[in-house]
């Protein structure tokens, strides 16, 4: 994808968008995916047992790198979206199999990771397509969104 913006700017743009008019706004200094927590927080989410939330990254009204604009009806991604940014992270996250599992490189806030269309709970905050899945069930990490399709 060609963008002039950081997709993940554009996803806690979004996320606050979405609290910003319920009076939920956040009042930090704190820029990138350093806001999510106090943006968690004031909205009161919270990650309870062995899962991940996941932001899903969408294409919609971007432009590939060939310069063709993926339409902003473009719903894929949101309907089967694999490449997602960690949001949140669960209390149960921890342990001698989670670190067995990910081999001491287990997915922090801020990094993209790719799931299965299938694993986990799907659901809409606002227009921004989130989804909850257990840590067993991230296939891997990657540097760039665009990297997976």
């Amino acid at each position: 994808m060609s963008r002039d913006y950081d997709p993940k700017e554009l996803i806690i743009k979004q996320l606050e968008g979405v609290l910003g008019p319920r009076g939920w706004g956040v009042d930090s200094p704190l820029t990138g995916i350093d806001r999510m927590q106090p943006l968690a927080e004031k909205a009161g989410i919270r990650v309870f047992g062995p899962d991940y939330l996941l932001a899903v990254y969408d294409r919609a009204g971007q432009y590939t790198a060939g310069r063709l604009l993926v339409p902003d009806a473009y719903l894929e991604d949101k309907v089967q979206g694999k490449v997602s940014l960690v949001v949140g992270i669960g209390p149960l996250c921890a342990g001698p199999e989670y670190d067995a599992w990910f081999q001491g490189h287990a997915p922090q806030l801020g990094d993209w990771v790719v799931t299965s269309i299938r694993d986990g709970l799907t659901f809409l905050v606002g227009g921004v397509t989130m989804k909850l899945v257990e840590w067993k069930y991230l296939r891997m990490c990657t540097f760039e969104p665009d990297l997976v399709m």
